[in-house]
């Protein structure tokens, strides 16, 4: 079983998913003192809803995993709606992002733990609904004593619950030293899933983090200012050439609604009618992918297969 956000479903029912998206991304404080001029939250849901149909009537998207952590803005209310108007699952994350702010930087490891555990065992903000991840992030800023208590948080959090961790990382550097610290806190490193990692072209470090257990989070295709389609293609070739296959997943990590998108809302819509889709996979990568000579199998297995096996590990 995992948690969507209208409640336990049977790995068996995942189908296709695509497992690190983001249906919105804001500030909340800004969007509670400005309301629609900041974000126009039902605009937003028939946009997000819109795109998650085109993902399930071309691709066969079924579900996708909101990668969306509790201070960038997670709104378990919105993926609620999306997912009943979508017909799409969605799995809600918690967790926190690696900004170093007031609230982290002076309240204790032991007091997020305490929190998060709470919302995982009982749901997020009085709804019920209960997330299947835990979303933590090591930025620009690197390993700080602060940075590494997030990671800690992370830890204790999938130690006490069962509930895997899918991180965001900025360097093959930060990639390996995460799983490093996830090693040390005692983590089963197969209920990780080291991500972004498709930004970087290292195979055999990349190789290296999935012998020690963890799954690679191939999940920024169509991303180029971060790495070319070319060089995210080779990764993932070679990766499956060296038999890592059932340990790779692969997503967007498309921003839906991102509020340092736009200065007025109403320019989002056309916007995203250029920007990247949850199709990408399935219209610019499988195609390629079929050159080289995958079948259907091994696409199956990307996108069904594998993440069904990630969430069954975690039961």
């Amino acid at each position: 079983m995992v948690n969507t956000v209208l409640g336990p479903m049977e790995t068996s029912e995942m189908g296709r998913t695509l497992m690190h998206e983001h249906a919105v991304c804001f500030d909340i404080a800004l969007k509670k003192a400005f309301g629609k001029k900041w974000v126009d939250e039902d605009a937003a849901i028939e946009l997000i809803v819109k795109e998650l149909k085109a993902a399930k009537e071309y691709s066969g998207i079924q579900t996708i995993v909101d990668a969306t952590p509790i201070n960038s803005g997670r709104d378990v209310k919105i993926l609620k709606q999306v997912s009943e108007e979508s017909g799409v699952n969605i799995l809600a994350a918690t967790g926190l992002f690696a900004f170093e702010n007031f609230p982290i930087v002076g309240k204790s490891a032991e007091c997020f733990v305490k929190l998060i555990t709470e919302e995982i065992v009982s749901g997020v903000e009085n709804t019920g609904i209960k997330p299947a991840v835990i979303k933590c992030a090591t930025g620009p800023q690197g390993f700080t004593e602060i940075n590494k208590k997030l990671l800690l948080i992370a830890s204790e959090v999938c130690k006490q619950t069962g509930i895997p961790i899918t991180t965001h990382t900025e360097s093959i550097e930060a990639a390996v030293e995460q799983q490093n610290i996830f090693e040390r806190n005692g983590v089963d490193l197969s209920k990780v899933i080291i991500g972004h990692v498709g930004d970087y072209n290292d195979v055999e470090k990349l190789s290296d983090i999935v012998k020690r257990g963890s799954y690679l989070g191939l999940d920024r295709f169509g991303l180029d200012e971060f790495n070319s389609l070319d060089n995210r293609v080779n990764t993932l070739d070679q990766l499956c050439q060296k038999g890592l296959i059932n340990s790779l997943v692969v997503s967007h990590d498309i921003v839906v609604v991102f509020d340092a998108d736009y200065d007025d809302f109403s320019e989002l819509p056309r916007k995203r009618e250029k920007g990247r889709t949850f199709n990408y996979f399935c219209k610019k990568v499988v195609p390629l992918l079929e050159k080289r000579g995958y079948n259907a199998a091994d696409i199956e297995k990307l996108l069904v297969d594998n993440p069904k096996q990630f969430f069954d590990n975690c039961g």
